[in-house]
């Protein structure tokens, strides 16, 4: 198993127009082989966040929409397990092909 920790912090200024829209592909996923175990999300303001993960993968992604001037994001706390491939057993890593026990 491996046990990853990160931070993120992103700043962006929006200038030109009175609204932008952003999608963020931050967070991680949660699967059988990857569990979040804390996460912490701050965005700076009042701005409305959507997130969802995609049904085939568990990929999760943030959808907002930031108005006029500075917005920043802080993501972190984060801490996930992941059970790596050769952690596995081998049985499971052998889908197709052909693989014996030592």
């Amino acid at each position: 198993m491996v046990l990853i920790e990160l931070a993120i912090s992103l700043e962006y200024e929006v200038e030109e127009v009175d609204r932008a829209d952003f999608v963020f592909n931050i967070h991680p996923a949660t699967t059988a082989h990857q569990t979040v175990q804390d996460e912490h999300l701050e965005v700076s303001g009042d701005v409305p966040q959507d997130i969802a993960a995609d049904s085939a993968t568990a990929t999760r992604f943030m959808r907002l929409h930031a108005g006029r001037g500075l917005f920043a994001l802080k993501y972190g706390q984060m801490s996930a397990s992941i059970t790596t491939w050769l952690s596995l057993p081998l049985s499971s890593r052998c889908r197709s092909v052909a693989c014996r026990s030592r």
